[in-house]
């Protein structure tokens, strides 16, 4: 059956952010000012610095959690039952230690790197203060991160449908929030709302269905055989650079243009790049949705049912991008001629942005089927294209404007990094699958 439960709840989740980000947007564009838009991007923009912290850990920790599980099982109220319970929970421990302290150097770090930008700029069109929204969007950033161990444990484990029903209400209440602020004047405080809501929604869940769960993660059995630098660290590093990279790639472009420019253009591109993520992000589903199956089918050394599962997906995943692009566009050009108009990049920039977004989305969807090996191959690949895309992308803001911004990163992703990923991927997959099948 095409349409599985799990695949419809991924794909009301990932349809409710789309549709959520394009109300946003309408909210945006009418109780905004352009310039207020350009600080409300920047400022999001920033807080996606957590990526860069989080180095990919949870990720990490959902590879490797999917692995682990294998012969556990889930018992009352969200206990770890079976022969090497102890050492799943030990991951959730280990992990949970490493977020609280990735947290407190988020906070340390991305709180001043803020208050640097932002104070290079003229806010006098800004009724209040800038610096208390900006404190309260970095700390509730920051508390959302220490859910995500949690989170990740248990996609790993299977219960897809349990995340996304979480994280689809964490979507609800976050946007609704949002609108409501921005609506009544609250400006940056919509920025909040999201990792705010994020953090509730996780905590109430955890508490009613998952108890034992977090009461069994601040106790490890010393007869534990968990060992985080070997089955954790190893993927994590490979995975956190490539985190990076990825935030480098796909995020830096408007704080550059905020800072070097004006927030007038650095608005337009936060607005226009967030709706070519949000088309990503809703044909990305299709990948994202298999992500346990396919660890699974790794480690049974089933590479019939790996490729089954990612070559479907990803034809999937391309048609529904094109779908999505193509209606986005029509709708663009039906209100060239409004006033609404102003807030995007022009129209080829927007042709550029989304033609990016989908090759870095392919680029994604190779990564996502290597890490089902447990490894990150593409890792030295995505550092390449996030130094390439941050030096032309400075260069481009300092001499030229958004323009020459979308084609350096189209450019780099196109010609150099998606090639190279491709060849890179063959390779490893026609290695590991030989490699398997000789054991």
């Amino acid at each position: 059956m095409l349409l599985t439960k799990e695949t419809l709840l991924i794909l009301t989740q990932r349809g409710w952010q789309a549709f959520a980000g394009l109300v946003t947007l309408i909210f945006i564009s009418n109780y905004l000012s352009p310039e207020q838009q350009g600080w409300y991007y920047t400022f999001i923009s920033i807080i996606a610095l957590y990526s860069v912290f989080e180095m990919g850990l949870a990720t990490a920790i959902l590879q490797v959690g999917a692995h682990m599980f294998v012969g556990l099982g889930w018992g009352p109220r969200g206990s770890v039952q079976g022969a090497s319970a102890s050492t799943f929970v030990s991951l959730t421990n280990s992990s949970l230690k490493i977020y609280s302290k990735l947290t407190l150097a988020f906070v340390l770090i991305v709180l001043p790197i803020g208050f640097y930008i932002f104070s290079a700029r003229d806010n006098s069109f800004i009724s209040g203060s800038w610096e208390i929204p900006w404190v309260a969007a970095v700390i509730t950033t920051a508390i959302s991160m220490i859910v995500l161990p949690f989170v990740a444990v248990v996609e790993g484990s299977g219960e897809i449908k349990e995340v996304y029903l979480v994280r689809l209400l964490q979507g609800f209440l976050g946007a609704i929030t949002c609108w409501i602020v921005i609506m009544y004047g609250g400006f940056l405080w919509g920025v909040v709302m999201m990792p705010l809501a994020s953090f509730l929604i996780s905590v109430v869940w955890l508490l009613v269905y998952r108890p034992r769960l977090v009461s069994q993660a601040w106790y490890v059995s010393k007869d534990s055989k968990f060992n985080w630098r070997e089955q954790v660290w190893s993927l994590q590093w490979r995975v956190g650079v490539s985190w990076i990279g990825v935030y480098f790639m796909s995020q830096l472009a408007t704080p550059i243009l905020f800072f070097f420019k004006d927030a007038i253009v650095a608005g337009q591109m936060g607005f226009t790049l967030t709706i070519a993520h949000m088309i990503g992000i809703l044909s990305q589903s299709w990948i994202t949705r298999h992500v346990p199956a396919m660890s699974a089918a790794a480690r049974r050394s089933d590479w019939k049912s790996l490729d089954k599962l990612f070559f479907g997906d990803l034809k999937y995943m391309t048609a529904i991008f094109f779908l999505a692009a193509c209606i986005v566009l029509a709708i663009y050009r039906i209100f060239s001629h409004t006033e609404y108009i102003d807030r995007f990049l022009p129209f080829w920039q927007f042709l550029g942005l989304l033609a990016f977004v989908f090759l870095f989305q392919i680029n994604l969807a190779l990564s996502t089927y290597l890490r089902s090996f447990g490894k990150e191959p593409l890792m030295s690949l995505i550092a390449l294209g996030a130094i390439l895309i941050v030096g032309g992308t400075l260069w481009s803001a300092l001499r030229f404007s958004s323009a020459e911004v979308v084609w350096t990163m189209l450019l780099v992703q196109g010609l150099i990094i998606l090639p190279l990923s491709i060849h890179v991927w063959k390779k490893c997959r026609g290695r590991w699958c030989v490699e398997g099948n000789s054991r």
